[in-house]
């Protein structure tokens, strides 16, 4: 009877060993399918089946790595095109930003015109932005979240996502002025006026739209006033007063031109 059943056991273990990968590791319910266990045998069922279980688990960057086999394994398929889009999804609902990217940057490469080239795009900036910290920190972040947006309206001025992109712009470039604005207050404060113009003047120029503008008119009639330059403090008044006539910064900026006349 022992001899017997021990044949059982070897026979069923031969057979496991002639199933395909993902089959034997989902019979053996001791072992769990992992993305790298995976292989070309894996058929595109079975890997899209996975992924939507790790997703239905909460497990979404191991669903994004399912869906991102889908497309080394079956590259240029349909499903593979979907399952990009998917792993774009996945990756970013499990907070890994960086593999976001990667897969929405896969997917413009292989279908720059693809149906979901837009949002692919999208993702990219989002990526980026939601990367932002800080004015006080570095902003190369913010600079690619404006850039891959700006690339989105231009490439695509009618989707949806231009709107969502619109708003996240905005954010950046009043990131980017805030950053500005603080290097710009440090060099005043340290006496460094034409350091410190060349920083208001950035935000004049390229960031007029934000909140931090009517703030760099002032800091720079400050500065003006400071090195002696009275006719461009006068001037640079007249347009702050202009532009934003009831801002405090406006008020101020007035009081520091009245007291050269005294």
């Amino acid at each position: 009877m022992g001899i017997k059943v021990s044949n059982l056991f070897q026979n069923v273990r031969t057979s496991l060993s002639r199933l395909p990968l993902v089959i034997v590791i989902a019979v053996n319910s001791a072992c769990a399918v992992k993305p790298d266990d995976l292989s070309s045998d894996s058929s595109i069922d079975d890997i899209l089946n996975l992924a939507e279980k790790a997703s239905k688990r909460k497990a979404f960057n191991e669903a994004g790595d399912f869906y991102m086999e889908v497309d080394r394994f079956y590259p240029y398929s349909d499903k593979s095109r979907e399952a990009l889009v998917k792993a774009m999804k996945a990756y970013h609902d499990g907070s890994d930003l960086s593999k976001a990217r990667l897969s929405a940057k896969r997917y413009l490469t292989v279908y720059p015109k693809g149906p979901n080239a837009a949002f692919a795009q999208y993702m990219v900036g989002l990526s980026f932005f939601e990367s932002i910290v800080d004015v006080r920190r570095d902003q190369g972040a913010t600079f690619h979240a404006v850039k891959e947006f700006k690339k989105l309206k231009q490439d695509h001025p009618t989707s949806p996502f231009v709107k969502l992109a619109d708003d996240k712009l905005s954010i950046a470039n009043s990131q980017v002025a805030g950053q500005e604005m603080s290097v710009g207050r440090y060099y005043l404060n340290r006496e460094e006026y034409l350091a410190a113009i060349n920083r208001f003047n950035i935000v004049i120029q390229g960031y007029a739209d934000t909140i931090f503008s009517p703030e760099a008119y002032y800091r720079l009639t400050e500065a003006y006033i400071a090195l002696g330059m009275q006719s461009l403090a006068i001037e640079n008044n007249k347009t702050l007063l202009k532009m934003f006539p009831r801002s405090e910064w406006s008020i101020k900026s007035n009081i520091l031109v009245e007291r050269l006349n005294l």
